[in-house]
């Protein structure tokens, strides 16, 4: 079994770097979506309560960009 990081060795440094961006562009616009800091988001989602982490920051997104109707 490979560990992580070979994984990620097998791929080109511009295929890396793209998924990189596209990551921290996920992150980015969370951030301004929610009002939580990247570091904030990111160690949720990297918590051992993960999915728990992404329901609750989903839940929390919905919350912040759901259009309020008078």
């Amino acid at each position: 079994m490979a560990i992580p990081s070979q994984k990620v060795g097998s791929g080109t440094n511009q295929e890396t770097e793209q998924c990189l961006d596209s990551f921290l562009g996920v992150l980015e616009y969370l951030s301004e979506a929610t009002g939580l800091s990247i570091e904030d988001i990111a160690d949720l989602l990297s918590s051992e309560e993960g999915p728990v982490g992404a329901m609750v920051l989903a839940g929390h997104l919905q919350a912040a960009t759901k259009p309020q109707t008078d």
